[in-house]
């Protein structure tokens, strides 16, 4: 199944999402508008466009995979919520803290050992102590 093309173009939703995610951006136009764009295009995934992203998202670039995780939750959250947590026990530490981050604002998450035990890891490191410590209370 094809997935929905923007208009004018070949390119499907997901395609212009791989291609955002992937183009070289200063901070500031990554925050201030690029990510905003990101936002709207994950709102518009379809079933099949979550089935690719959940067959590449470990393939691409660290800095990709950090983007995702900041912008996954806009999506829906029954691909999102499941999509943070196999990034923050299978992604490197920068992209796990990401993802960490992310699910944050999901408090009703159940978090399994495996997820647990990476956060615990991840404490261990100064850098990403705090964003990690908010977590583990919750679902510790």
């Amino acid at each position: 199944m094809a997935g929905i093309r923007i208009a004018g173009s070949s390119t499907t939703i997901f395609d212009r999402f791989d291609e955002l995610l992937s183009a070289r951006y200063s901070a500031d136009h990554w925050e201030d508008d690029a990510k905003v764009h990101a936002c709207d295009l994950i709102e518009d995934f379809r079933d099949h466009d979550w089935q690719k992203l959940g067959t590449v998202w470990a393939a691409r670039s660290e800095t990709w995979q950090e983007r995702l995780a900041q912008v996954v939750s806009h999506g829906d959250t029954q691909y999102a919520v499941p999509l943070l947590l196999d990034m923050t026990v299978s992604g490197s530490d920068a992209v796990a803290v990401a993802a960490a981050d992310s699910l944050r604002d999901h408090s009703e998450v159940f978090m399994g050992p495996k997820v647990l035990e990476r956060l615990a890891a991840l404490q261990e490191h100064a850098a990403y102590a705090p964003v990690v410590r908010d977590l583990i209370p919750k679902h510790g």
